[in-house]
């Protein structure tokens, strides 16, 4: 059976064109900060689509102090594998998505004053993040047009943190095992981007 067949012959039910989601589990991401999350998705060809989500960090129910900021995931989905099973609509797909994160927050250290003395000192770093990542993932489409999506997918970040802390104090910070600073340290690095989550959504048309 051809790709066209499989996508097209196996469900009369038409194509969500048009629908809106939210990512709950932004909503406890501890680690990274919480956020609201909401988006959208719209067909752009066929079992071919164009979504974003767009996110705000909370300043006050956070995991990170002070955290403020937003952050945006545009992508694009090549849908295949569709099929009907107990009247839920189920599909696959492969996708490519671009991250972008502005986000700062508050943080507090021990820096050394000179080789017998500390201070302690709180200060702000501003995190500017951007990741491309492949994703596999598929989407449930219920018949009262809810939707659940879950994925997964790998890629490239890129970090670039700054801090108000000077050369000299960044330099002569004090990684104690209680504070975070390693995970906070300013400056550029690259690493793979792994990604994984759930979207609860709605079927418009």
């Amino acid at each position: 059976m051809s790709f066209s067949q499989t996508y097209y012959g196996q469900v009369n039910r038409n194509d969500t064109k048009l629908s809106i989601h939210t990512t709950p589990l932004s909503l406890i991401d501890y680690y990274s900060g919480m956020y609201i999350g909401f988006g959208g998705e719209v067909q752009a060809y066929k079992n071919i689509s164009i979504g974003t989500t767009i996110g705000y960090y909370i300043p006050k129910y956070n995991g990170l102090k002070d955290a403020k900021g937003w952050n945006y995931k545009p992508e694009i989905k090549l849908y295949f594998n569709k099929r009907e099973e107990n009247g839920i609509i189920q599909k696959e797909y492969l996708s490519v998505e671009f991250f972008y994160k502005n986000q700062t927050y508050s943080v507090s250290d021990s820096i050394w004053i000179n080789d017998t003395e500390k201070k302690f000192k709180e200060y702000s770093l501003t995190k500017y993040i951007s990741a491309w990542s492949i994703k596999f993932g598929g989407v449930m489409n219920f018949k009262s047009r809810f939707l659940f999506e879950y994925y997964v997918g790998l890629g490239r970040r890129n970090k670039n943190v700054l801090t108000t802390l000077t050369k000299e104090e960044d330099r002569r910070i004090d990684y104690e095992p209680e504070n975070s600073s390693v995970y906070n340290g300013s400056g550029k690095v690259i690493t793979a981007n792994f990604v994984f989550g759930i979207k609860v959504g709605y079927a418009i048309k």
